[in-house]
């Protein structure tokens, strides 16, 4: 008790010698440490204390100044927040400095002066930043507890230290501080931890060099969720050489596999040439790396573990399949193929095949001549792309802005019915149809949030600001009768509310100018007060109208009159309690929706395309031009500066439209949706973000200015467009069939380097279908002869079959050949290159298109139907039988056929009547396969079986590749590939990661599809 009572004295006299507001004592290290230490528990950071020492208060600072400025902070604010009850304050300062709780009288008499300064408006008692002085001149005072005196003494030295080591990272400020005491030994051990933090670490922050740099590591579960476990701050120095090092835990799994992520700081070498630059490039952007623990150690040991553009790039094409499938196994070999897609040699050892630890060990300055040519080329507008914030892809043939695990959202199976924006661009609002509506915080940079959801069925969502709120009006619907409901969220408020909801059980779509509710009708138009819901006026249109939008003082719908003719009509509504029709036009096809931008209005014809009409004269609205599109035309959005139109569609992804010229629409680009099918779309008010909200359920921006196919690899521009096409068995060379109209030729291409293709040799041969023997030597051209392939390139006519000539597709089993032919099915008996023959014809009155053989089964498409023949050609009960395919659309014209012998389902797919998946279990003479399902959504030209025997690619319309797995108890469709241009073949590499593509407009394309095959 005696140092309680000469402590608390000393206290009280210590205090009140310093009460005096004008007296100033000088800060030294040691006094502003033990600040630190009392008010934040940690040693404090080398440039924290430099500020206050040196460059605080204009180079004249008082101790009791920093005291009172320290509640300023952030950090303080949050330590110690408004609602903490004053008695906890006063404990966590005596925890902070002395590892124990306050003596019952000190605590009552802090608590009391604190309260009272507080209560008097600072009249009387004692404020907290002196409180913290006055205890800490109490405990270094002769009158203090020794005890006391020795943890801060010791606390001292250890935050001193920590500063003196160049030691910035808060966090590693913390953990030095944890666990110190009175005992010398725990000096000791905090003197470990820094000198760990001080040691020069194994890894790099080369983009080129980052300094101050936050590095934060985190694990990654099996399912592809990540954990932090540690976090680091990257070296400054003032050479190059001692900048952008940092640490790795010491305890990594061998087998885990982590990403790590640097973030901000400054870049001191932007231009990658090794030499430091006069001022430091602020770093807005990320950079990231997946990598094993064993492969983190080995990189380190043998160097360094490097973080560069390339590691980003290399993070991006794996992130989407780390975050919907996880870590898969053979996760490494995945990673393998990765890296092969960024490099041509090895950066450890050019004679060794490319491996991830290339991504580890690439320099940036002088590794680039190991990059792919593509690659290689990009690099310094990369590291540009990247120090402002931007999307990585977009340096390399661009990419979305919402590609990475933080910038999707999936909320469910939606169906992104419409799409609207706040006015300040931070929210989201999606209408899902029976999902009901999402609204969606886009504005934080951490990752979108679903922030509400309202569950009634929501076909349309409009928004408008007014002063103190935000507003929605949406059509929805109670299960049996359509609403009208509004929604609101005023200034402060966290939620939306539901203000008004009325029953319009005829309303199809509705249109909001912030003050009236425009509501298209089974039977005209209804106008309502966004106020009060209450009905201002209505006009028959005689339309049962379908698609409303309204501007400057019209309302203008689509709709059906009473001779079921398309139409749109136009009415003024500038007095909304009389509204008067205007104009009406006849359209060539339903419209699905309807813009209006810059005077024009802009409407989505189904079967046709865009259709631009003049809105200068709204009572005649004369057509200005027509764009035709292939493909479903379903949403429109434009550009802020009215100068792109988005076009979406099911299969149809997005396409870039160029409406500088109204009268003369161009189309610029057709862009892949990686997920689902575009729905709704919506342009953001920086003019560059356009917001999708695909049927799948996921949120998607696309940079509209950086926004090509990442996928896209590369072309033959300067061939002529094929109409077949086959890979050799080593993956390396591609031969073209039926090159050009009037002379077609055979072109044999190099795609050892798939970014650039070269031809190797062309021969002219009156060919249009080929197929590669099963040894890959011969190839079996469909002008009747065989081929043999020479150095990957010379075709030596071996043999020619009279009575074949202009077959449609081919299947072999070993050197037997089956033939799709205009009079039936024949077989060619191909095992002497140099003597063939046609052993037989089946069905010689049948057209037949397509054809695979499996397992001692031929299967063959012929006009509405799927005949099934014994391989065994000379076998009793070759004819085992035939099904007939049932269409909508006239008789069903097969295109392809691919079978699934280890889950027994073949795929048939026709031109225009969708595709059909038979069960082919128990198929045997006179026993014919049982139709599974009838996939009416989808029809193409080609298809494709991949590596793992049961996944089928097929070719759709608009260049789209479709995918589904066989093995599924109701296989679906989706998308792998868009923007392909007109496909008429393709084929797929052996681990399905590449797609070569030939059609009429182009003889080869090649599709890196590694990324997509993953995604849902």
């Amino acid at each position: 008790m005696r140092y309680l009572r000469s402590w608390l004295i000393g206290l009280v006299l210590i205090f009140i010698q310093g009460i005096n507001l004008s007296a100033c004592e000088q800060p030294t290290e040691e006094s502003v440490t033990r600040l630190y230490v009392a008010t934040f528990n940690r040693a404090p950071d080398k440039a924290g204390l430099d500020y206050w020492l040196y460059r605080s208060f204009r180079g004249h600072p008082c101790l009791e100044n920093i005291a009172q400025s320290f509640f300023d902070q952030p950090e303080t604010k949050e330590r110690y927040p408004n609602r903490l009850q004053t008695r906890d304050f006063v404990k966590a300062i005596y925890r902070n400095l002395f590892n124990r709780d306050p003596d019952p009288d000190g605590w009552d008499y802090w608590t009391q002066e604190i309260e009272k300064y507080e209560e008097s408006g600072g009249s009387e008692g004692i404020p907290r930043d002196r409180m913290i002085l006055a205890v800490i001149n109490g405990a270094i005072a002769p009158t203090g507890n020794p005890t006391d005196a020795q943890v801060l003494t010791n606390k001292t030295k250890v935050g001193l230290s920590f500063v003196n080591a160049g030691l910035n990272d808060t966090e590693q400020a913390k953990a030095v501080m944890a666990g110190v005491t009175s005992n010398p030994a725990t000096v000791q051990e905090a003197q470990k931890k820094i000198d760990h933090y001080r040691e020069p670490g194994r890894c790099l922050a080369q983009m080129g060099r980052l300094a101050n740099a936050r590095v934060s590591i985190y694990k990654v579960n099996s399912n592809g969720r990540m954990e932090k476990i540690y976090t680091e701050t990257t070296t400054p120095a003032a050479e190059l050489e001692g900048i952008g090092y940092f640490r790795m835990p010491k305890d990594l799994e061998m087998s885990a596999y982590y990403v790590i992520q640097v973030s901000g700081g400054e870049n001191w070498d932007v231009d990658n040439d090794g030499m430091i630059d006069p001022k430091p490039t602020p770093n807005r952007g990320v950079i990231r790396s997946i990598a094993k623990g064993f492969d983190i150690y080995q990189a380190m040991q043998d160097e360094y573990f490097r973080m560069t553009t390339i590691s980003e790039v290399f993070y991006e094409k794996v992130a989407p399949i780390l975050k919907y499938k996880g870590i898969q196994p053979n996760f490494d070999t995945l990673l393998d193929s990765m890296a092969k897609q960024i490099f041509d040699r090895s950066v450890i050892d050019p004679d060794r095949e490319v491996s991830r630890i290339d991504v580890y060990r690439f320099d940036p300055v002088n590794d680039q001549k190991f990059l792919s040519r593509r690659y290689r080329a990009s690099l310094d507008k990369t590291i540009e792309t990247i120090s402002n914030g931007m999307s990585i892809y977009g340096a390399f043939g661009g990419t979305y802005a919402g590609w990475s695990a933080d910038a999707n959202l999936s909320w469910g199976n939606n169906e992104g019915e419409d799409i609207a924006i706040s006015k300040d661009g931070n929210t989201v609002y999606i209408a899902n149809g029976y999902n009901g509506l999402s609204i969606i915080d886009v504005g934080n940079n951490k990752g979108w949030k679903e922030v509400d959801h309202f569950d009634k069925w929501m076909d349309k969502v409009v928004y408008f600001r007014t002063a103190t709120a935000n507003n929605l009006v949406v059509l929805a619907s109670d299960g049996e009768k359509n609403q009208i409901v509004k929604l609101s969220k005023r200034d402060g408020d966290t939620h939306y509310a539901i203000d008004y909801t009325r029953e319009s059980s005829e309303a199809q779509d509705i249109a909001c100018d912030g003050q009236y509710i425009y509501i298209a009708k089974s039977n005209g138009l209804e106008i309502r007060s966004v106020w009060n819901f209450e009905k201002v006026s209505s006009i028959d249109t005689g339309t049962s109208n379908v698609k409303i939008t309204v501007s400057g003082g019209y309302v203008y719908f689509s709709g059906i009159d009473k001779s079921w003719e398309q139409e749109i009509t136009s009415v003024n509504v500038s007095k909304p309690d009389n509204p008067k029709i205007a104009g009406q036009i006849s359209l060539p096809g339903s419209a699905n929706e309807l813009l209006v931008k810059s005077g024009k209005l802009y409407v989505a014809i189904a079967g046709v395309g865009v259709g631009v009409y003049d809105l200068s004269d709204p009572s005649t609205m004369p057509e200005i031009s027509r764009m035709k599109l292939t493909g479903r035309v379903d949403h429109l959005a434009v550009s802020r500066d009215g100068k792109q139109l988005y076009v979406s569609g099911f299969y149809g992804g997005i396409r870039f439209i160029d409406i500088n010229d109204p009268a003369s629409p161009k189309l610029v680009e057709k862009v892949f949706i990686p997920v689902g099918f575009p729905q709704a779309m919506a342009m953001d008010k920086d003019n560059r973000t356009l917001y999708v909200a695909p049927h799948e359920g996921l949120l998607l921006a696309i940079d509209r200015l950086d926004h090509k196919n990442p996928g896209s690899l590369g072309s033959l521009d300067n061939i002529a467009g094929g109409k077949d096409l086959d890979l050799s068995k080593d993956g390396k060379t591609i031969y073209i069939i039926g090159s050009g109209d009037n002379n077609p030729k055979v072109v044999s291409v190099d795609v050892s380097d798939p970014f650039h293709p070269g031809v190797l040799s062309e021969s002219s041969n009156a060919a249009a279908h080929g197929l590669l023997s099963q040894s890959g030597n011969y190839l079996y051209l469909n002008d009747g002869g065989i081929y043999k392939i020479e150095f990957r390139s010379t075709l030596t006519q071996t043999g020619m079959v009279e009575g074949i000539a202009g077959w449609n597709d081919a299947s072999a089993i070993g050197t037997t050949v089956y033939l799709a032919t205009s009079n039936g099915i024949k077989v060619l008996e191909a095992g002497d290159p140099y003597n063939p023959y046609l052993a037989t014809v089946y069905n010689d009155t049948e057209y037949v298109r397509s054809i695979d053989a499996k397992n001692g089964i031929v299967y063959a498409g012929a006009n509405s139907k799927l005949i099934l023949l014994n391989a065994n050609w000379n076998q009793n009960c070759t004819y085992l039988s035939d099904i007939k395919l049932e269409g909508n659309y006239g008789s069903v014209t097969v295109s392809s056929i691919v079978v699934d012998p280890k889950d027994q389902r073949t795929l048939v797919l026709s031109y225009s009547n969708g595709a059909y998946l038979f069960d082919i279990s128990s198929v045997s003479c006179g026993n014919p396969p049982i139709l599974l399902k009838r996939i009416k959504e989808v029809s193409g030209t080609a298809m494709e079986l991949g590596s793992d025997g049961h996944t089928v690619y097929l070719s759709a319309g608009e260049g789209a590749i479709l995918m589904s797995d066989l093995n599924e108890s109701d296989p679906q469709i989706r998308p792998v590939m868009f923007g392909g241009g007109d496909i008429a073949a393709f084929k797929l590499s052996s681990d399905d990661s590449l797609l070569y593509s030939t059609g009429y407009d182009q003889a080869l394309k090649i599709f890196d599809i590694s990324l997509f095959r993953a995604l849902p």
